[in-house]
């Protein structure tokens, strides 16, 4: 059985009713747990930020509803959902055997993994064991990749650049002699590097969008959404502003996400 009672959490907008889901067809409200940067934080601004934070945003547009965020627990998401709180929890969630037991899942809209980027004239770099026989070793501050390299090795020979633009930069200088990043941005950075090539980096996650067990019509459209957003580029987009950190495409999305949250 799920508990509805406890305590409510803070949400911007007032999202904060037992009937939030099923009132008020004009907003979607969605549950959220801002302890995963890059994904959902809270900013310096105490404003929700991040690459769900901004898909959601995309969502409500295509569904032409505007995303009322609500500030849960890990603990409490899924029942945030069960008990009407929110229609969907955007919130680096894995569809696992245990989580599809209490709530349904859309497809995975991002898959994440690590790769490494070397050039093709390296023969020692092969895996992520091998990365200690380099120089050093070229990654995104406070990425997925660093953050991973952080937690499952003792490495000394890391350095940190502020974005995915500055590390390709300096790995073609020669500065880092290899790359450790995003999978997604390395292949596409090797395609069009006839020097570069990839090796594999271990670690792999995928994370999808959560509804209310039974709610088939939600989990339909945004099955269509996510499917169309891989196809125009937005999903490719986001990985760029958010786990590439481009500057650009950051300040663009930063800057949405916070007029929406702002707008009345």
């Amino acid at each position: 059985l799920v508990s509805c009672g406890g305590e409510r959490q803070a949400s911007v907008g007032g999202g904060d009713s037992k009937s939030n889901a099923a009132r008020d067809r004009s907003v979607i409200y969605v549950a959220v747990s801002p302890d995963s940067e890059p994904f959902e934080y809270i900013d310096d601004d105490g404003d929700f930020n991040g690459f769900d934070i901004a898909l959601a945003m995309k969502i409500g547009e295509e569904l032409k509803r505007t995303p009322v965020f609500v500030n849960r627990s890990r603990e409490d998401i899924f029942s945030s959902l069960n008990c009407g709180i929110a229609e969907i929890a955007v919130s680096s969630l894995e569809s696992t055997d245990a989580a599809r037991q209490k709530v349904d899942f859309s497809d995975a809209y991002i898959t994440l993994s690590s790769s490494i980027i070397k050039s093709i004239y390296d023969t020692r770099v092969t895996d992520l064991k091998s990365l200690g026989a380099v120089r050093s070793v070229g990654v995104v501050q406070d990425g997925i990749s660093d953050k991973f390299l952080s937690e499952n090795t003792a490495y000394t020979n890391i350095i940190k650049y502020r974005d995915f633009e500055a590390a390709a930069q300096a790995f073609e200088a020669g500065e880092a002699e290899a790359l450790y990043a995003d999978s997604y941005l390395a292949e596409e950075y090797a395609s069009s590097n006839s020097e570069a090539e990839t090796a594999p980096g271990g670690g792999k996650v995928q994370y999808a969008i959560a509804a209310d067990k039974g709610n088939s019509a939600i989990i339909k459209q945004l099955n269509e959404i996510i499917s169309r957003f891989r196809r125009d580029g937005t999903l490719s987009d986001l990985r760029r502003a958010y786990i590439g950190y481009n500057p650009e495409l950051n300040q663009l999305f930063t800057s949405e996400v916070k007029q929406m949250q702002h707008r009345e």
